[in-house]
């Protein structure tokens, strides 16, 4: 873990290495607005839920590079979770330059495009590695397969809508439109996107009602003294 004396900056920013471990594997975020959407709603919400640990890392489509020295042993899952390291800028996550810390929660949003076997590819990567909890949502079925640590594997839950997260302290569910994570008051979390809209909404209903008001022949700031 980091001491003290450590740095923000240390912690995310390593120091040069004579191998190069790239930012980009040239390969597109998303295939369509509805996996995009539902990849950023799960980064987004996330990093807000969390807003207040400073040793709780998020991120989306991240180059997670597992093993140094070997470039080639990297993965990009569409949402991860580290817990026990803090917030921050990161080019890529390097599993060495973190203390060893593999994230906890992983998450993969399906498109049209993924296969069963691309699928079990990265199940069989993220046992091995040690993740806890692994979620892969499909944003079409509005369905979730869930896998969560047990020993040394990862166990399979056919059905996660629904399903409260040990680590994260949320459930995994979906509204009429889209996936949701729902907070221990039962409502459900919003990204920041939909925070700034909500509150743009809120303003432009204040600024419809008071302009009511002055065409009635009062004052706003009479209503809210209470006079």
């Amino acid at each position: 873990m980091t001491t003290d004396t450590d740095t923000l900056s240390d912690v995310v920013r390593p120091h040069p290495s004579p191998v190069e471990y790239p930012d980009s594997d040239g390969k597109p975020m998303s295939d369509n607005t509805l996996q995009w959407d539902t990849i950023a709603y799960v980064v987004q919400a996330l990093r807000g839920w969390f807003l207040a640990r400073l040793d709780v890392f998020v991120a989306g489509d991240l180059l997670w590079y597992y093993e140094e020295g070997n470039p080639k042993a990297r993965v990009a899952p569409d949402g991860l979770v580290a817990f026990g390291r803090p917030p921050g800028y990161r080019g890529s996550y390097l599993q060495w330059v973190e203390d060893g810390v593999c994230p906890q929660v992983v998450f993969e949003v399906l498109s049209p495009k993924n296969t069963a076997a691309e699928m079990q590819r990265k199940y069989t990567l993220y046992a091995r590695l040690g993740c806890q909890e692994y979620y892969l949502i499909d944003p079409y079925e509005k369905s979730i397969v869930g896998f969560e640590r047990r020993g040394d594997g990862l166990t399979f839950i056919s059905d996660a809508v629904g399903r409260h997260s040990p680590m994260l302290g949320l459930v995994l569910s979906f509204d009429d439109e889209m996936f949701r994570f729902v907070d221990p008051k039962g409502g459900f979390l919003i990204s920041g996107i939909e925070g700034i809209a909500q509150l743009a909404e809120a303003e432009a209903k204040v600024a419809a009602l008071s302009a009511r008001l002055r065409a009635l022949g009062v004052d706003p700031a009479d209503v809210i003294a209470g006079e």
